[in-house]
């Protein structure tokens, strides 16, 4: 074969290559596939979490804040970080969503997955008003991650959206949208 005929092979392989990665990581990050627990799976799983004052992190100023504060709320708890574009994509959706509905019992939760200081400069920069949860061991924050929910990916945004009795309602492993945050609360945030 001529040296042009493998050039030209060689420059389609890299494309097809290309377009299967990039279909891949959209796939992945606009979450055609969330993992989502349904209610048959709530009442055949154990799918229950008792937010209780042993799942304890620090708040940006560096006190323990206990996750049971939002014991009986309709809780998202949101892995994050500074870096991922995917998370900070996703935080306007979580700001609008807490104003909407923060005043109904709903309630974001963003834990990060770096450094308390990079924390900080996020929280700040990106102008996020939800508590902000940090740890000085990213291994208690792994271990937090896959205690309530199975993110064998290690995927970030990881999101847990608990219900008032402490029911996994769903796991997401990616940036969720307005339209799909907006339809997944008011199904599931309790009526007075």
């Amino acid at each position: 074969m001529k040296r042009e005929s493998w050039i030209s092979i060689g420059i389609f392989l890299v494309g097809v290559f290309a377009i299967i990665t990039t279909v891949t990581c959209t796939a992945h990050e606009t979450h055609l596939h969330p993992t989502t627990v349904t209610q048959n799976e709530l009442r055949t799983t154990k799918n229950s979490i008792k937010l209780t004052n042993e799942i304890t992190l620090l708040n940006l100023d560096g006190h323990p804040t206990p996750f049971s504060r939002w014991q009986g709320h309709l809780l998202l708890i949101n892995f994050w970080a500074p870096w991922c574009l995917p998370c900070r994509e996703e935080i306007p959706a979580l700001l609008m969503a807490q104003r909407k509905y923060g005043r109904h019992g709903f309630q974001v939760v963003g834990v990060t997955v770096d450094t308390p200081s990079a924390a900080r400069r996020g929280a700040r920069f990106l102008g996020i008003t939800y508590p902000v949860l940090i740890s000085r061991s990213p291994k208690k924050i792994i271990e937090l991650m896959n205690k309530l929910g199975d993110n064998s990916l290690g995927g970030l945004p990881f999101s847990i959206l608990i219900s008032p009795r402490g029911q996994v309602i769903e796991r997401h492993i990616g940036a969720y949208s307005s339209r799909f945050l907006n339809r997944l609360i008011s199904d599931y945030l309790p009526t007075s």
